[in-house]
């Protein structure tokens, strides 16, 4: 029980910190939207953090899970109805090469 109070309270910051990314970035971003940035630092912290061999439900299925969203892509990526298959080209191919960076990283600082 305590681990899902853990997970759930990470999710929480989690979530709360991809508001305020989004809230705080959207203006600055047109095309290259705050859900796409939040999804690839959020790929890329977890390539990191699997490098690393770092295994804290808190922080991977909790804080980072809730940081990163895959709803919200979905719907960003049918309002770009026109766009949308660059829209998820960046989504997945970027966030994938994001994800392997960071695990490359995470790799070597661990060794």
């Amino acid at each position: 029980m305590a681990l899902i109070l853990i997970v759930g309270f990470g999710s929480a910051i989690g979530a709360v910190l991809r508001h305020l990314y989004v809230e705080n970035t959207k203006t600055f971003f047109k095309y290259f939207t705050s859900v796409v940035q939040l999804n690839i630092i959020g790929s890329f912290l977890v390539g990191i953090l699997s490098g690393l061999s770092i295994q804290n439900p808190f922080v991977t299925t909790g804080i980072l899970s809730g940081f990163t969203t895959f709803s919200t892509m979905i719907v960003q990526g049918y309002s770009f109805r026109r766009n949308s298959t660059i829209y998820f080209f960046i989504m997945f191919v970027i966030g994938l090469a994001a994800t392997i960076l960071g695990l490359l990283i995470g790799e070597a600082i661990h060794g």
